[in-house]
C-alpha cells in the first residue's frame, strides 16, 4: 500500500512497518497531522490490516512541527490505536532537533528512537514483537 497525505508518504512495508515520508513538506500543524493519520489509518484497515503498527518516520527537509502536531503524533487517538513503537530518521540538524523534541518534550507512551540511519531504524522496528 502507497498513498500520499498533504505531500506526505504513505507506505505500508512488511513486518508491519508503517512509514511517513515527510519528504520536501516544510511545516506541519495539528491539523495536518490529523488529516495524516486518520487518513492513513482509513487506509491500511481498508486493506484488512488490524492491530498495531511499527511506525517509521522519514523528516527528510521538514523545518518545523507545532507542539500540538508533536503531541498529536504522539499520544493523539488515532497513534495510540495504530502504533506499537516509532523510529525516526532524521538525517539534517533541524530533523535531529525535531527528534529530540518530539521524544523528549511529548513523552510518547510507547518505544520511540532517533535514528541518523534508516537500515539502523528499520532493523530496530523488525526487532519488536
Amino acid at each position: 500500500m502507497e498513498l500520499e497525505v498533504d505531500g506526505v508518504t504513505v507506505r505500508l512495508h512488511p513486518h508491519r512497518i508503517l512509514e511517513y515520508d515527510f519528504g520536501s513538506v516544510g511545516a506541519f500543524d495539528a491539523d495536518r497531522a490529523r488529516v495524516l493519520l486518520s487518513t492513513a489509518e482509513q487506509a491500511v484497515r481498508e486493506e484488512g490490516h488490524t492491530g498495531t503498527f511499527r511506525i517509521l518516520v522519514r523528516f527528510g527537509s521538514l523545518s518545523s512541527l507545532t507542539r500540538d502536531a508533536r503531541l498529536e503524533f504522539a499520544n493523539g487517538d488515532v497513534n495510540r490505536r495504530m502504533a506499537e513503537c516509532s523510529a525516526i530518521v532524521a538525517t539534517t540538524p533541524v530533523a535531529e532537533a525535531l527528534g529530540s523534541m518530539f521524544t523528549g518534550l511529548n513523552k510518547p507512551k510507547r518505544p520511540v528512537r532517533v535514528f541518523s540511519d534508516a537500515g539502523e531504524a528499520v532493523e530496530w522496528l523488525r526487532s519488536f514483537g
